[in-house]
This record gives structure tokens, C-alpha cells and sequence, in this order.
């Protein structure tokens, strides 16, 4: 279980980079994945008003539950825009994510899962009346000092009930090898492998 901090203190550090969250619109790009749903948990704790991407439909409603005021299959459908974006997906969404920010937004890049390039349109960083000022930054886990305070904190937050990780998919370590070679198929479940 040790990794399981790792995309909740991701999605923490992040977080706290873009300052107070109170009524502002945040969008979270993988808002399913482990770094996403704990982004949402602890965005709409913060008084963010969470606008959720998931291109999984099923998880929608779980998402609705974990504090997101708005669950998206894709961008396309989102209106306004937004104050700043978590995205842990890369490539088009990022694209897209960049595209909805308002003027003086940030999106923070947190992972590549769509295993993608970007390709922004002519004219993407041309600023106007209304989207000037706005920002792509990268994020790295491993840079970051000082994690053991944030540790505590997010434990005594799962054992309370007051955030939750999901369902777990637990397996011994030693299906670990076929697994990746099996493509790594899984179910909406976080694969957690055991070491004896």
C-alpha cells in the first residue's frame, strides 16, 4: 500500500500551488484516475467548484458523491471557463484544458496517461482582452521537499472517513510480471499488488 499516497500527495502539492480555491471554477482533466479523484475530493473540500472530465460514464455519479459540481465526458460540453485545471491525461486534453482557462489561469500538468502529443493551434498563446496572462506548468512529485507532514495529514484524512482512495484490486506481488504483460487490463478499481 505504500504507493497509495503517492497521487493524493500529487494532487495535494498541485493544488496548493494555485492558492485558494474558494468559489472558483477548477477543472480536473482524469478525474477518475487515482491523482484526479483525489484531486476532486480535496478541490471541493478547499470550496473549489470542481468541473470533473471522465470519459467513463459509469464513474460520473461517484464523482458527483466525492464533492465535483459538474461531471463531463469531454471538454466540449464545458461552457465557462475555467480559473485553473489539474490534468493528468496530456496530449488534446491539455489542449483543451489550456483552451477553457480564463485570463490569468494555470493549467498543471500532472501526467500523460492519453500517451499523446500536443499540438496547439496557431494562435493558442495570443492573448486578448479576456484569456491574457495564462499558464502551463509541469509538476514532479520527486522535486518536492518536505512530504512527511503532508503524509500524516492524509492518513488521519482516509482513517476518517473524510477522503477516500476507492476500491482496491489487490493481487500478490508476484502477478505483478504477467500483468504488465498482459497489457495491464484492469477494472475502474485502483490495482494495488501485495508484497508478502
Amino acid at each position: 500500500m505504500s504507493a497509495i499516497p503517492v497521487p493524493v500527495t500529487s494532487a495535494l502539492r498541485a493544488l496548493r500551488r494555485l492558492g485558494s480555491l474558494l468559489g472558483r471554477r477548477l477543472l480536473v482533466v482524469g478525474a477518475n484516475s487515482a491523482v484526479g479523484t483525489a484531486a476532486v475530493q480535496l478541490a471541493a473540500r478547499s470550496g473549489a467548484h470542481v468541473v470533473a472530465i471522465a470519459r467513463d460514464q459509469v464513474a460520473h455519479e461517484r464523482i458527483r458523491q466525492l464533492g465535483a459540481a459538474e461531471v463531463h465526458a469531454t471538454m466540449d460540453t464545458v461552457s465557462s471557463p475555467v480559473f485553473a485545471a489539474l490534468d493528468v491525461v496530456g496530449g488534446p486534453h491539455l489542449v483543451a484544458a489550456y483552451s477553457l482557462l480564463a485570463r490569468g489561469g494555470t493549467v498543471i500538468a500532472l501526467g500523460h496517461a492519453a500517451g499523446h502529443d500536443e499540438h496547439f493551434p496557431f494562435g493558442a498563446f495570443v492573448a486578448g482582452p479576456t484569456n491574457f496572462d495564462r499558464s502551463i506548468s509541469t509538476f514532479f512529485l520527486g522535486s518536492q521537499n518536505g512530504l512527511g507532514s503532508e503524509m500524516d495529514y492524509l492518513a488521519a484524512e482516509v482513517h476518517s472517513g473524510h477522503h477516500t482512495i476507492g476500491d482496491l484490486d489487490q493481487r500478490p506481488w508476484t502477478d505483478l510480471g504477467p500483468w504488465v504483460a498482459g497489457g495491464g487490463v484492469r477494472s475502474t478499481n485502483r490495482v494495488v499488488f501485495l508484497v508478502d
